[in-house]
């Protein structure tokens, strides 16, 4: 018996009147939340007249799956910024799994990069859930997988629609760039991405807003971007970083994420600068606190310590300071 094979292939919308969009949008319907959907009318509208898009360009895409349409995706190209926008990528409840998701992934970026788009970033939302205090975790997982990073600072999601309030809230930005991620990124360009995310926002919402609307946007979107400014107290944001991220949204509660190495590695140094010390007390109690011992134990014991410090950044030692060295001694027993 021969073995099951899928063929995938990925279509571009250009029309609307195309049947397989509106298979892919019922896709889109039925698969997103309420406080991360955008009318599908809009939709609709962007797909007949992408070039009215003044900023750069847009990218409807769905996904066949031998023939049949399993998923529907949405990506914006800022062109002066040279940034990417992940919208949407959305696969029906019968072909969601992590191998459709990357095989949907790739088969898109492997057309922008053959269409020669020039970017330097691609970002991506990861909402809340609505009326609940932590993220899609699951999301989180599948962009790192493909080498995106999160971004240690606040966002705000911009309003979508007119009516949509439940969809402006903290949420989180990944990040992924194609010259490689340093362990920070400048408050500043953070800043800039942001801005350029709100720009991509009013310029897709101004076609369906009266006067009044686009003004009362703007200022929305200054409003936010003042919070964010503000909630930033270093000259640069930490990338992976948001297992130290509250948001004031959750009542102070930390926004789960996986555990950092250098954390484990700080306890591990812990636990060995405490045994070190009760060396040292151990033989200067056997030697009646000869110098020649003293010094012997007390170099290496040094060296050690300052291997320590070296090992933990600013966070950690923050966090470390909450233990006891009471607690230390018992994790020894």
């Amino acid at each position: 018996m021969g073995q099951f094979s899928i063929k995938y292939e990925l279509v571009r919308f250009k029309s609307s009147n195309d049947n397989d969009f509106q298979e892919s949008l019922k896709i889109y319907r039925s698969s997103t939340p309420h406080e991360q959907k955008t009318n599908s009318s809009e939709i609709v509208y962007w797909v007949d007249n992408q070039r009215e898009f003044g900023i750069g360009e847009l990218f409807f895409f769905g996904l066949k799956a031998n023939g049949v349409v399993v998923g529907y995706a949405e990506f914006a190209y800022v062109r002066k910024e040279r940034i990417l926008i992940i919208d949407y990528i959305n696969l029906d409840q019968n072909y969601r799994s992590n191998n459709n998701f990357y095989t949907f992934y790739a088969l898109i970026i492997n057309y922008i990069n053959n269409e020669s788009i020039d970017y330097d970033y691609i970002t991506k939302e990861i909402l809340c859930r609505y009326n609940e205090t932590h993220i899609h975790k699951e999301d989180v997982s599948l962009y790192e997988l493909e080498n995106f990073k999160v971004v240690n600072g606040l966002y705000i999601q911009p309003q979508l629609e007119r009516n949509n309030i439940e969809s402006v809230k903290e949420s989180l930005i990944m990040l992924y760039t194609i010259a490689g991620l340093c362990p920070v990124l400048k408050k500043d360009a953070y800043l800039h991405i942001v801005e350029v995310i709100y720009d991509y926002y009013y310029c897709w919402d101004k076609p369906f807003l009266n006067d009044g609307e686009c003004v009362l946007s703007k200022k929305r979107a200054e409003t936010n971007l003042t919070a964010i400014n503000k909630s930033i107290t270093n000259d640069a944001v930490t990338l992976n970083g948001y297992p130290f991220k509250f948001s004031s949204s959750t009542n102070g509660t930390e926004i789960p994420a996986k555990n950092r190495n250098n954390f484990v590695l700080a306890i591990i140094f812990l636990v060995i600068f405490v045994a070190l010390v009760l060396s040292v007390l151990y033989f200067l109690s056997q030697y009646g606190y000869d110098t020649k011992a003293v010094v012997s134990i007390g170099i290496p014991l040094a060296l050690c310590f300052i291997l320590a410090l070296v090992v933990l950044d600013k966070d950690n030692l923050k966090i470390l300071k909450k233990i006891s060295i009471l607690q230390i001694f018992g994790l020894l027993k």
